[in-house]
């Protein structure tokens, strides 16, 4: 027969305009959902940014609704599993708080570092390297941009991590990058 796995996983998705929980039983699937609205927020034309503290203040709050609504204890809870925009970038300091509000994906404000590091870069097959082109999604030239304009948050960051491993991180786990957004 089947191995059956008592418990159920919570799945959070960290989106641009919102935070959706899922409840999740691997036998009848999607038990519960709920959904909390994220405020963007753009203090200069082109640029994106993100509250973490909303975003867990969005997760704790639903994942709390859901176990009311279906009676389910937290200690039924046997894994919590999360996914997000890429890359949100959100420097942290030894202790894993978020020194700045978080940069996003369609962030635009470091056009000037993608061009010089495409510059720098350009004997380099980066799409074969890594997987990614050099564009404003990418990583290097948002920290670039940080440490021109922000080098007292760089000089300050222990981590640099991404939207739902920082919510992971807020809700217990140690301080990790998920692989692929680290290519980025």
């Amino acid at each position: 027969g089947s191995l059956r796995v008592a418990g159920y996983t919570i799945g959070i998705d960290v989106g641009t305009t919102g935070t959706k929980t899922v409840l999740f039983d691997a036998e009848r699937g999607i038990v519960a959902q709920a959904s909390r609205e994220s405020a963007l927020h753009s203090p200069h034309p082109g640029w994106a940014e993100a509250d973490p503290a909303q975003w867990l203040e969005n997760v704790t709050g639903s994942i709390r609704e859901l176990l009311a609504e279906t009676s389910v204890a937290a200690a039924d809870i046997v894994a919590v599993s999360t996914s997000g925009m890429v890359p949100a970038v959100i420097p942290v300091d030894q202790e894993g708080r978020p020194l700045r509000r978080a940069i996003l994906q369609n962030d635009a404000r470091a056009n000037d570092e993608i061009g010089v590091l495409a510059e720098r870069l350009s004997s380099l097959d980066l799409v074969a390297l890594t997987g990614s082109a050099l564009t404003q999604q990418s990583v290097a030239p948002t920290l670039a941009c940080l440490a021109r304009h922000e080098p007292d948050v760089l000089a300050r960051t222990a981590a640099v991590v991404g939207s739902y491993d920082w919510i992971l991180m807020a809700l217990g786990a140690p301080a990790h990058v998920e692989q692929n957004w680290a290519l980025e």
